[in-house]
């Protein structure tokens, strides 16, 4: 059905994207690729394309093309959270603590109740040094689930 949506309107990109993830799947990870690629060719804007560029780039031990892909879509679809984390998670996988504290904090600007980001954002002022910073998010993130014993283990830690 993909392919003949394809067939129909070959620059329909969320076909390609979708396509893309069927081929993954299906364990074929360089077809996927050139899916996706070809979906930033007709749309260099398509958030879902480059997000998923970057997810396959990692997949397949090209991480450091993607943190660049991830950058992109988050920009480009400041909606959704999930586009922010993981460029937050790419940055810090590289060592770069301080671009994913940024980049976190930015996310958490739009989306306050994003528990991922938040405990994210725990983690990495605490790996940085920055325990106030740390507390801070823990203590946030705490009011969004009250009770946690982790969070709470957590924040005596700091």
């Amino acid at each position: 059905a993909l392919r003949t949506a394809l067939r129909r309107d070959p620059r329909f990109t969320p076909a390609m994207v979708n396509l893309a993830d069927v081929r993954r799947l299906a364990g074929d990870e360089a077809e996927a690729e050139a899916l996706l690629r070809r979906a930033i060719t007709v749309d260099e804007d398509d958030a879902e394309a480059l997000h998923a560029l970057g997810l396959t780039l990692v997949r397949t031990g090209r991480a450091e093309e993607a943190t660049d892909l991830f950058a992109r879509a988050a920009d480009i679809r400041a909606g959704n959270p999930r586009f922010r984390y993981v460029h937050a998670v790419a940055l810090a996988d590289r060592g770069d603590l301080l671009g994913a504290i940024a980049a976190l904090v930015q996310g958490i600007d739009a989306h306050p109740f994003d528990v991922d980001m938040l405990m994210a954002l725990a983690q990495y002022r605490a790996e940085a040094g920055d325990g106030e910073g740390a507390r801070e998010a823990a203590e946030r993130l705490l009011s969004l689930r009250p009770g946690d014993p982790q969070l709470t283990a957590f924040i005596r830690e700091l």
